[in-house]
């Protein structure tokens, strides 16, 4: 059986649900930085957006071997390995999109008196 398709299909479905959560975490984190100048604002939100990228290649990379592995070593049905290796790929994406939001905020309150 050919892992190569179910592979795709994860990764697509992975990084398009996480490029929105990225975006919701954009508007969050400008919200949350309400009040501080484009000066303690930039850094901060390239914080957010360097994490949310490093987040997504991550989860890409999860979801193609996650999917593979369980099609070929445990010979799992396509569609039961897309959806595992879907979920499992998402929490660490949107981990990792918490931690650079959470990182943002800090970025920023350092910047802040200086």
């Amino acid at each position: 059986m050919s892992t190569k398709t179910p592979a795709i299909i994860s990764v697509i479905l992975t990084i398009l649900i996480l490029i929105l959560l990225g975006v919701l975490a954009l508007f969050m984190n400008m919200v949350a930085l309400n009040g501080m100048s484009s000066r303690e604002g930039g850094p901060a939100l390239a914080t957010l957006g360097g994490c949310s990228i490093v987040g997504i290649i991550l989860s890409a990379i999860l979801a193609s071997r996650l999917t593979k592995l369980v099609i070929t070593k445990y010979n799992w049905n396509a569609i039961l390995a897309v959806i595992v290796s879907f979920i499992a790929s998402i929490t660490l994406g949107f981990v990792i999109q918490v931690i650079g939001f959470i990182f943002a905020i800090v970025v920023a309150d350092i910047l802040w008196p200086l």
